[in-house]
């Protein structure tokens, strides 16, 4: 398994929300006894796919201490990794990242770097949803039209096949990430990933599980074959089969792109759920 994937689509903005408990006034009496904690404030789960902590300066003097061998210099730690910036300064690395991870000298371009982290979180937690938000998106949207051919029935339309070139930029970057790079340089950022994803209204839950839950959604989409039958009742163009409307949005992105497109989408998915439930510091 040499190589990996991250998919696209979707949604919402940020809200954050802080709450504080209105104490009242001081009164010169004993107080009472703190209620037990109910079971409700108990610690949080653990995570099911926990990601190890990068190696830490501390990490990197451990040994430093130790006698070494008369005549024998002692081998020097490894380099401390440097402190990770604030979530809302973090652009630059993640521009620094991408490029590290691909190759292709344009394939930021695909990107919306103006709050990368933030927008690849809300894109992962909303791809199992019906609805997203555009404005979100951490990847550009396919170019060009959505293409379609009238049926011959009333209001029966058909996705052309050559829609599905539309997505073949976005699946040869996908093919193209390099599953070491990407998963090295997520154990290291992944506090900032934590971070966006706690924002968003988790403070309790775990990112890297939530992706997996999420990648399994993406492999759990139906194949469908050609022709793949709309409608449109108003000005957007619904799936004609009521199974395949009531799927979410990232599904529904996986059937737009044609079955080839999501056969090696799939597969790629395939390989990072490995690599993200068994992380290991190399």
């Amino acid at each position: 398994m040499n190589r990996t994937i991250l998919a696209i689509v979707v949604v919402l903005a940020v809200l954050g929300a802080l709450y504080f408990w209105q104490q009242p006034p001081q009164q010169t009496r004993t107080p009472a006894p703190e209620p037990a904690r109910s079971i409700q404030e108990a610690e949080p789960p653990a995570p099911q796919y926990p990601v190890p902590e990068p190696p830490s300066a501390l990490d990197a003097d451990v040994g430093g201490g130790m006698e070494s061998p008369p005549g024998d210099a002692p081998e020097p730690g490894p380099e401390p990794a440097p402190p990770l910036p604030a979530l809302g300064e973090s652009d630059p690395l993640a521009s620094q990242a991408l490029q590290t991870m691909f190759a292709a000298g344009d394939a930021l371009g695909l990107f919306n770097i103006d709050g990368f982290i933030r927008r690849l979180v809300v894109t992962v937690d909303n791809l199992p949803r019906t609805r997203f938000s555009l404005k979100q998106l951490a990847v550009q949207t396919a170019p060009e039209r959505f293409l379609v051919r009238a049926g011959a029935g009333e209001d029966e339309y058909f996705i052309r096949p050559e829609n599905y070139r539309r997505y073949v930029p976005h699946v040869r970057l996908l093919e193209s990430l390099d599953t070491a790079a990407f998963t090295g340089l997520y154990i290291r950022y992944y506090p900032l990933f934590q971070a966006a994803y706690e924002e968003l209204g988790y403070p309790d839950a775990y990112f890297n599980d939530r992706l997996v839950e999420v990648i399994d959604h993406l492999l759990a989409t139906p194949e469908v074959s050609d022709p793949v039958r709309l409608t449109r009742p108003h000005v957007l163009y619904q799936y004609a089969d009521p199974e395949l409307e009531s799927l979410s949005a990232g599904q529904k992105t996986l059937i737009r792109m044609g079955a080839d497109n999501a056969r090696r989408v799939k597969a790629k998915l395939r390989e990072i759920r490995a690599r993200l439930t068994r992380l290991e510091i190399d």
